[in-house]
């Protein structure tokens, strides 16, 4: 697959307005500079060092469980285009924005003007940013990368998948 998937887990948050269970207007990701095209040998398109990327921000609100008393809000996962190569250049790299809401308002916590994130969407590959969000204060991010484990068997000739043999 030529997909990575970017993670964004809201691992702590304080000092906002009451959450309710569900999902909140103003709690939510953006995430930029998304490409949105790849060529046929799985490169990104029209190049890897300046790949065409989404004009408008890709938006996932926080769903927040309602089985404990501080709701716990749910990863937010986008899956999106991502290249073959093993090593990159790009100048193209993967911003976002987190808000949650304070005194009524949308709250970025220093993400207002878009935060990079460090690490190159890469193939089978999963980015996790963790987000650590306590009310009127900065907003502490941790980025790590790991492959993505669960590689899709295609079941054709061998019949790697149980059902799919031809």
């Amino acid at each position: 697959r030529n997909v990575a998937k970017v993670e964004f887990i809201l691992e702590e948050y304080s000092g906002f307005d009451p959450i309710n269970p569900g999902t909140n207007p103003k709690a939510y990701i953006e995430l930029y500079n998304v490409p949105t095209s790849l060529r046929w040998d799985g490169e990104l398109y029209p190049d890897n060092a300046s790949p065409e990327v989404a004009t408008q921000p890709i938006r996932e609100y926080f769903k927040f469980d309602s089985s404990s008393p501080n709701p716990v809000a749910e990863t937010i996962s986008f899956v999106i285009p991502a290249h073959l190569a093993n090593s990159v250049l790009t100048t193209n790299k993967l911003k976002f924005k987190a808000s949650m809401p304070l005194n009524g308002q949308e709250f970025y916590g220093g993400s207002e003007n878009k935060m990079e994130i460090t690490s190159i969407a890469k193939a089978n590959h999963i980015i996790r940013v963790k987000l650590k969000f306590r009310g009127q204060t900065k907003l502490d991010v941790n980025v790590t990368v790991k492959p993505w484990e669960n590689e899709i068997g295609q079941g054709v000739g061998g019949g790697s998948d149980p059902g799919f043999d031809f």
